[in-house]
């Protein structure tokens, strides 16, 4: 019996129900006793030699009680166990002073050790477990394992997805694919080459809908698994696709979604230039050199030419930089051309890829922490997937100086198709798009850089052209023949040869760090600085410019459809801002224009 702090055992009870205590307080020698009455009271006989401890007893309940919530949260999360006793300690920090790490460390360790399972030591065996457990990892109250996949040459996948979210996705109207692997967040045990994220584009947001551990970067791999992706998803229809450049996930996608136009990303094309300048030992030249720097960048803007037209660019920067025994890309310009595309890059993809690394904090996980992650993932871009339905915004909105470089491409583009401008003249115009980001990259002499997509440049013999060599690494890239350099135009001891820069293979994704809702954005930042902002190329105005271009009357035009001709104002506000197509389809009784409620709407 515990009675105002003391601690008593029982040591007589009579038959009318009275029991007799004396003290039990440990490590205390004490006289004190105590009757308990029929009724419940206690009355204290001989006082006690010590004081009470009821700040004792308080003591050992909270750390009772604090060491079951650490063991607690051990079980059943994948967080460290530092991280854990941490946040609980900011909670509760009179239990921490009584319970230290270095004794919570055994007691929480030992509880993970029984609750999570061994780690399996194949992508085979994780599948395997899986299965018997297809129910461990659930979204949307379904499992988030799909299955494991072997390719014909016996190398192990496991795809993770969610077919509510894929479903929900499609409904509202995702049809752009974008897909590329990062191998910085897989586990460091099973053996994984990489993870292989799908994601499809909606209303300008990145959506991550598939997850694939894999074995291996081959052919046969990708080809299986977007079998299986697309036997499970077929409502996946993909209008256009936007990958690297791996020759072995091209011939994927193209095998198994014919249909599809497929892109590579612009950002790596450009990137690839720059990275082989630098390898080569060419990187003070080209930028000293005026002439040179223009050749790079107007190559830079090769892939926004279409596709008829490279070739005949391609001949122009020859001619432009008095060179004659240039060949042209082994790969056709239909691998690298993004004429007309709305989004250029996949750097979306790339921006995830750092997400996830920033979210693990190391570079290779452990499993289960790493599939719970996921599976959160997946369970957060429902919400996403909600509000975009729903028109609300779920990311910052862009600025305008963002599209500034969009707007350059589109205005030169135009000029190009009317005819007003030579596709040299285009090339000139659209390769001030990457002027801030080579001199930036260039300028660069120990820095490695981030791309696994390298475009090797060989330089040939006079009137020579040299062999490829059967090499995997060239096999997936853009191989361009460089032309020699005229000595005419600066001597031969002026040229100072740069070391060759120890180039790493495996990319740091963190370069990639830009929203992915801000896409024309990532050229601002990368190509440009502040000062260039209102530094557009001259271009000559055509003088049947208003036949080409004719004016449009706003004041006249429907503020919604920006078709039709206004017809209705709104009451009470005034405003005449709707065509009578629009005005029947508002969903809201708001006005478009001061976002007040109006109660009719008047024909004028």
């Amino acid at each position: 019996m515990d009675h105002e702090g003391f601690h008593y055992n029982c040591t007589k009870t009579t038959r009318e129900g009275k029991r007799y205590y004396i003290c039990a307080t440990p490590n205390v020698y004490c006289k004190g006793t105590a009757i308990m009455l029929e009724n419940g009271t206690v009355i204290t006989k001989k006082p006690h030699t010590h004081e009470g401890n009821d700040i004792g007893s308080i003591n050992i309940d909270l750390k009772k009680q604090f060491r079951s919530v650490l063991v607690e949260r051990a079980k059943n999360e994948t967080k460290p166990l530092k991280s854990i006793y941490d946040e609980e300690s900011i909670r509760n920090p009179n239990a921490a002073v009584l319970y230290a790490w270095p004794s919570a460390e055994s007691s929480m360790r030992q509880a993970r050790k029984q609750h999570v399972p061994p780690l399996p030591s194949t992508l085979r065996e994780l599948g395997q477990y899986l299965d018997l457990n297809i129910n461990k990892y659930q979204c949307s109250n379904q499992p988030f394992y799909q299955e494991w996949i072997v390719d014909r040459d016996g190398k192990f996948n496991v795809m993770f997805a969610c077919h509510d979210l894929i479903n929900s996705v499609v409904h509202e109207g995702g049809t752009e694919l974008h897909a590329d692997g990062t191998f910085k967040v897989v586990p460091s045990n099973p053996h994984c080459r990489q993870l292989f994220i799908i994601h499809l584009i909606l209303q300008n947001h990145s959506i991550p809908i598939c997850f694939v551990l894999m074995e291996a970067k081959t052919e046969a791999s990708y080809k299986k698994v977007l079998e299986r992706f697309k036997m499970k998803f077929p409502s996946v229809r993909p209008s256009t696709i936007m990958i690297d450049f791996e020759t072995g996930l091209r011939n994927a996608f193209t095998a198994i979604y014919p249909e599809a136009n497929i892109f590579s990303c612009w950002f790596h094309y450009i990137q690839s230039l720059q990275k082989n300048i630098k390898k080569l030992g060419y990187t003070r030249y080209v930028k000293e050199n005026m002439a040179a720097k223009m050749c790079v960048k107007m190559t830079a803007a090769l892939a926004l030419l279409p596709e008829h037209q490279i070739e005949m660019g391609f001949e122009d920067i020859k001619m432009y930089a008095q060179a004659n025994n240039v060949q042209l890309p082994r790969k056709g310009p239909e691998c690298f051309t993004v004429h007309g595309q709305p989004r250029r890059t996949n750097n979306n993809v790339e921006s995830f890829h750092s997400s996830l690394k920033q979210t693990f904090q190391v570079l290779h996980p452990n499993l289960w922490t790493f599939l719970e992650h996921l599976n959160n993932i997946t369970i957060k871009q429902h919400t996403i997937v909600q509000q975009l339905s729903r028109g609300v915004p779920t990311t910052r909105s862009t600025k305008f100086k963002y599209i500034l470089n969009s707007v350059r491409i589109r205005n030169s583009t135009d000029l190009l198709t009317t005819g007003v401008i030579t596709i040299k003249e285009f090339l000139i115009q659209c390769s001030h798009v990457a002027d801030s980001y080579l001199e930036r990259e260039l300028s660069w002499e120990d820095e490695a850089q981030s791309s696994d997509e390298e475009v090797p440049i060989m330089y040939p013999r006079q009137n020579a052209i040299l062999p490829v060599e059967d090499n995997p690494a060239i096999e997936d890239s853009v191989d361009i023949i460089e032309p020699p350099i005229d000595r005419n135009l600066i001597p031969v001891d002026q040229i100072i040869q740069e070391p060759e820069v120890n180039i790493v293979e495996d990319y740091d994704e963190r370069d990639f760090i830009i929203p992915e809702d801000q896409e024309m954005g990532i050229w601002q930042q990368l190509f440009m600085d502040g000062s260039e902002e209102d530094e557009v190329p001259f271009v000559q105005v055509p003088n049947n410019l208003y036949e080409l271009y004719p004016p449009v009357d706003e004041e006249n035009i429907c503020t919604v459809c920006r078709v039709a001709q206004r017809t209705h104002a709104l009451v009470p506000c005034g405003h005449r801002v709707l065509c009578v197509d629009c005005m029947t389809q508002l969903e809201a009784q708001r006005c478009p224009l001061c976002n007040i409620e109006f109660v009719m709407a008047l024909r004028i």
